[in-house]
């Protein structure tokens, strides 16, 4: 990851890094600190709250509806 990272910066590339290392934080134009010290298998389920906030966000900020989103032909509604 850390060499994908160098890349992206070597392209000026615009990224967000969700990281508890601030080594790796430091890698990205704009970072989002998580806990440290959690176990393996309870970090995907920290970090994707964040990164759905993000993109919710962000789908504002262009004006979209996170309601409405583009591409989907086919929406299943539970009650």
């Amino acid at each position: 990851m850390t060499e994908a990272l160098r890349l992206l910066e070597e392209l000026e590339a615009d990224s967000v890094v969700l990281s508890d290392s601030a080594t790796m934080r430091a890698l990205g134009r704009r970072s989002i600190s998580l806990p440290a010290g959690l176990p393996e298998w309870l970090r995907p389920i920290v970090s994707i709250v964040p990164a759905q906030l993000l993109a919710y966000h962000l789908t504002l900020a262009r004006g979209l509806d996170p309601e409405a989103p583009r591409h989907i032909r086919k929406v299943t509604r539970t009650l």
